[in-house]
């Protein structure tokens, strides 16, 4: 891939980036020559339960899950699409065995950075740790928000609380998928969306 490709790619990302902090322009090029593009196929697994999540990802294009298991059934507690940085948080920020695995979950394209080369880009530009906290912060938001959403609300409301937060994945993500991230059953998730379907 040539860098111009590679820059028209990763602009939207970077423009969000942007819009949190100014990148100054040693900052950006190092960006665009530390981040690798990969594609992956449907079910490609980027990281299993177990091992040490040694990179971020930023999805590109298509869809990404990160699952775990209880009582030997997979729990979806994350969707990525587009745009959205894929990590295991633990694992990544501790470098210790993650208790999840990430699945892309249809044709995707990504972009991939070590952790020591975000480590060093941190230490190289220490105003991009602003834009990392920042970051941080809105992750954090989105998984305190889903929490309280999975604790207080009804069936119903999940799903509207899906509709809303994930525009347009409803008809790209398997139902199966779907239901497990809003804990409910497929039967619930179909009764659910008939009800909204018949108004």
């Amino acid at each position: 891939m040539n860098p111009d490709e590679k820059l028209e790619l990763l602009s939207p990302f970077l423009q969000e980036l942007e819009n949190i902090h100014p990148l100054p322009a040693e900052l950006k090029a190092c960006l665009l020559d530390d981040f690798v593009i990969v594609q992956g196929d449907k079910d490609t697994i980027l990281l299993h339960e177990g091992d040490v999540c040694k990179y971020a990802w930023v999805v590109l294009c298509g869809l990404v899950r990160a699952f775990h298991y209880v009582n030997d059934e997979e729990v979806t507690s994350r969707l990525m699409k587009p745009y959205h940085i894929i990590i295991s948080v633990s694992s990544f920020y501790l470098q210790t065995p993650s208790f999840e695995t990430v699945q892309i979950l249809q044709p995707s394209v990504l972009a991939r950075m070590h952790y020591h080369q975000l480590e060093h880009l941190y230490q190289r530009f220490p105003s991009f740790n602003y834009t990392g906290r920042k970051l941080t912060e809105r992750y954090f938001y989105l998984v305190e928000k889903r929490l309280f959403m999975l604790r207080k609300h009804t069936a119903l409301d999940r799903y509207k609380y899906f509709l809303e937060e994930y525009p347009g994945l409803v008809n790209e993500t398997p139902l199966k998928y779907i239901a497990s991230f809003l804990s409910m059953s497929q039967e619930t998730l179909s009764r659910v969306r008939n009800k909204i379907k018949g108004g």
